[in-house]
């Protein structure tokens, strides 16, 4: 025999908060999808100071010169706000060294087809170019003076980076060391940057890439090569950061016709 509801069913306790709380549910569905779209939908946040106005002058215990080591090509990396600078270490007496330092910095404003989406590491540009990655590990970097930075005095005064070594396709072996910075903190995997980007607080987002490498051989070992790049990232980074990224007021400006 088929059950047939009763009357008394319809206005049992258990029944009226079901009902209430699919309808509850219902109502606050399209507020509730919306709520999630503005979080997951981020402004651009625009460089504060262009990139070709770089000032290689203010960093410390390196001078720019024309590049004696590195082919430099143009590359579509998905944005027009980059800068690439050959730099050389100075030896005590202020000489300049023989050996080069590459600077490649990229900045994305999360504008554009590209949005939040992070391409244009090492590891997948120079293995299309037909290079061999050797390894790829996370090391640390000591930035004395970042947590002086007006919001940067939570990171510290190491950073940690990503650093690849890679072997040329026309001979040759380099050691590269990258790192993002995005509204303020600093990551070495890009899949952890998205993710954070996503999920920020801020109204406006913006990502850069960091980037410094040098070439190593018999004449210079690895070491070597590691320990100037990273004394480029110590002395650069500060600058960049300091003359170029978005400040926190910036980040949380929302304007009329963007809201």
């Amino acid at each position: 025999m088929p059950y047939t509801p009763t009357s008394r069913a319809f206005t049992s306790p258990l029944f009226l908060t079901v009902c209430t709380v699919l309808i509850v549910a219902v109502l606050a569905l399209p507020a509730t999808m919306q709520a999630i779209a503005e979080h997951y939908t981020k402004l651009p946040a625009e460089i504060r100071v262009p990139l070709d106005e770089f000032n290689a002058h203010r960093v410390p215990g390196f001078q720019a010169v024309q590049s004696r080591e590195f082919g430099i090509q143009d590359q579509d990396i998905g944005t027009d706000e980059s800068l690439t600078l050959t730099m050389a270490r100075l030896d005590k007496s202020g000489q300049i060294e023989d050996r080069d330092t590459l600077l490649h910095i990229a900045y994305y404003d999360g504008s554009g087809e590209s949005g939040l989406r992070v391409s244009h590491t090492p590891e997948v540009c120079y293995r299309q170019g037909g290079a061999t990655i050797q390894s790829v590990r996370t090391v640390r970097v000591d930035v004395p003076g970042l947590s002086s930075i007006p919001g940067y005095e939570h990171v510290g005064e190491t950073v940690t980076a990503r650093l690849v070594d890679i072997a040329l396709p026309g001979g040759g072996t380099l050691v590269d060391i990258y790192l993002f910075v995005s509204n303020g903190e600093f990551y070495h995997d890009r899949e952890r940057l998205r993710f954070a980007m996503s999920w920020a607080s801020e109204p406006r987002v913006y990502f850069a890439k960091f980037e410094v490498s040098a070439i190593y051989d018999d004449n210079t070992p690895f070491d070597e090569a590691k320990a100037r790049v990273k004394e480029l990232i110590a002395a650069a980074l500060p600058v960049f950061i300091e003359d170029h990224l978005p400040l926190h007021d910036d980040l949380m400006r929302v304007d009329d016709d963007e809201a």
